[in-house]
């Protein structure tokens, strides 16, 4: 769903990579400095930034990773230290240069980012972002109604019908407030409806993750562990030369509006658009997505003998097996440091699949259990699926959710509980607005399991070769 902007002609670097063209990353600056154990001459140079103990070494050990990763060797390096490499020495100094690495938990900063010399050029206005709201006019929501449930009638199902099934419906429009309601918008019924604000906040706001051990994704996550700081540091790295398109600032500090939004977007020279800054984001979280190296359970042979069946977040996502709910864990403790940094909220969704439903009366809303995220990114709010075992880093909300995307939301991953809202997050003046998009239906074999499924394509991981 765009914003209510004005078109702005895209910067540079986001035309570039709408275009298909390279983007030129920026020379590096910076030597790292000697006597930190890693011989990197590929550095950043560093911001010093108050609070943040940004050691030699722990610049050195970044600088390392860059160059490493810009020569084709990571992989050799990931390879020692699982053991898949008899070169005990090689074992040793990767083990090393992984510890040494900085740590970037669920509550990771800008300001981190320019002290490790991890990006020289972050994206900006990051602050002001965090506190646009989460809930306006116009954005979609997931919201319980009485729908349409006979999901041969693609076009009509899971839109509102009177005495129809109680479910959760994708096809919403937030359009107003009345006191602790809010009022919706539903595709099939001309008024909207009035539903508890706590039922739309569970459905819709972020989950609770914070600190350097976040809990309830099924993985032990834990920040500080040598592979998870490794394969941050790898996506942030991966991303370096995409981030700087990012632009939140506000044109005028003093400009007031008409529209919130619009002063992120509208009137400065050069500045890209909601639809060129989303794009950008998308790339961020699809970097992520590839940067894990994760397959389907499988028989052990080849050069998937060394890959961890294990519960340690980052291990997996260095070579690991996993199932939806395995690899919707790990995509979820790799994204969680990036949100506040690329600006999306995370949830982990518990649902059911259509597929399987054999008639017109029975109920779809029961059947399969598959796991998967669900990214909805600001300021815009849009919502987007991210779904590793079917090869779906980023599907549009419409699509997925339709019967032919195979995937009902029917709840948060157990035991996780949702973010406490602020006052920042809802604003239904009308000064802040989101425009309705038109509605999308997916494409049975394009946005189900059957196009991308790593158990149906053999062993599709999404991983780099790093």
């Amino acid at each position: 769903m765009p914003l209510t902007t004005d078109p702005i002609a895209p910067t540079t670097a986001t035309a570039a990579l709408g275009s298909g063209q390279q983007v030129t990353p920026p020379a590096d600056t910076t030597s790292a400095k000697a006597g930190t154990g890693f011989s990197a001459v590929d550095g950043k140079s560093p911001v010093a930034a108050p609070g943040i103990d940004a050691a030699p070494a722990t610049v050195a050990a970044v600088a390392e990773m860059r160059r490493l990763l810009k020569g084709g060797q990571l992989k050799k390096y990931y390879q020692a230290a699982i053991g898949a490499n008899p070169d005990t020495a090689l074992q040793a100094k990767a083990t090393e240069l992984f510890k040494s690495l900085p740590k970037l938990n669920a509550d990771a900063t800008v300001d981190q980012m320019l002290a490790f010399g991890i990006w020289a050029n972050p994206p900006k206005g990051i602050k002001e972002l965090l506190q646009t709201p989460r809930y306006m006019p116009g954005r979609q929501l997931l919201c319980p109604a009485p729908v349409h449930s006979n999901v041969f009638e693609p076009t009509s199902f899971l839109s509102y019908k009177e005495g129809g099934t109680l479910a959760i419906t994708y096809r919403a429009e937030l359009v107003g407030e009345q006191g602790d309601k809010f009022l919706v918008k539903i595709d099939g019924k001309d008024d909207p409806i009035a539903v508890a604000k706590t039922e739309i906040f569970k459905l819709n706001n972020p989950q609770q993750f914070a600190g350097d051990k976040p809990q309830g994704v099924g993985k032990t996550i834990d920040y500080d562990d040598p592979f998870m700081k490794a394969k941050i540091i790898e996506a942030a790295l991966r991303m370096e030369d995409v981030v700087g398109g990012l632009d939140f600032t506000p044109k005028s500090a003093t400009d007031k509006g008409p529209s919130l939004l619009a002063r992120f977007f509208a009137g400065a020279k050069g500045k890209a658009s909601d639809k060129e800054i989303s794009d950008i984001q998308r790339r961020c979280t699809d970097i992520v997505h590839n940067t894990i190296n994760m397959a389907y359970n499988g028989d052990k042979s080849g050069d998937d003998v060394e890959r961890s069946y294990g519960n340690d977040a980052g291990r997996l996502a260095v070579k690991g097996w996993g199932v939806c709910y395995d690899q919707a864990g790990v995509m979820a403790a790799m994204l969680l440091p990036f949100r506040n940094l690329i600006g999306f909220d995370v949830q982990f969704i518990s649902g059911g699949i259509y597929r399987d439903v054999k008639s017109a009366t029975a109920n779809p809303f029961g059947s399969g259990g598959h796991g998967w995220l669900q990214l909805t990114y600001r300021p815009n709010m849009e919502i987007r699926i991210c779904d590793r075992t079917w090869g779906q880093p980023s599907i549009k909300c419409d699509r997925a959710y339709s019967y032919d995307g195979d995937r009902y939301p029917a709840q948060a991953y157990w035991g996780l509980t949702v973010a406490d809202v602020t006052p920042a997050d809802v604003d239904m003046s009308g000064a802040v607005r989101v425009q309705k998009g038109t509605r999308e239906f997916g494409q049975k074999g394009v946005d189900d399991r059957a196009a991308g499924h790593q158990s149906l394509h053999g062993q599709n991981r999404g991983g780099v070769d790093t």
